[in-house]
């Protein structure tokens, strides 16, 4: 046997032998004259089943895990869409609104102009009326001023 699978063989058994897989009657014997291995250490015949346990029940951890997160992913992608939709909706009802005020805005604009043209007459309305009464004032005063002896 060469040196080298020799060494992988010791190897071999020393991690074995740490992972508690190979009882301390499993240690390897060697032959000096025939440089061969005389003795192969048993293996634990539980560390099949308790392997096969053991990975049962981390498969069925995985699959609860797994499970759990494609509820929780679907109901997060659930009230994404919700939230996205309300947040579209509130969009859509603030640009209507917006709409509404910039047409609302130029007839109050338009209003405020056309008022002011007629403001204008109404000015001019006014200042006639002024001279009208300071008019009829110095006629009151002409007629009810006593007549001069």
């Amino acid at each position: 046997m060469s040196d080298e699978r020799k060494e992988n063989l010791r190897t071999f058994l020393g991690v074995l032998e740490e992972t508690n897989l190979v009882g301390e009657e499993g240690q390897q014997q060697e032959d000096d004259d025939a440089d061969t291995i005389t003795y192969i250490p048993p293996i634990n015949p539980n560390i099949v089943p308790q392997t096969k346990a053991r990975l049962d029940l981390v498969s069925r951890d995985l699959n609860a895990v797994v499970t759990w997160l494609e509820r929780e992913m679907s109901t997060i992608s659930t009230k994404t869409v919700e939230c996205v939709d309300v947040h579209a909706s509130y969009v859509d009802d603030v640009c209507l609104s917006a709409d509404e005020l910039i047409k609302s805005t130029y007839s109050l604009m338009s209003k405020t102009s056309g008022l002011q043209k007629h403001l204008t007459k109404v000015e001019v309305m006014s200042s006639h009326l002024k001279s009208i009464n300071k008019y009829l004032e110095r006629l009151d005063a002409t007629l009810l001023k006593p007549p001069s002896k």
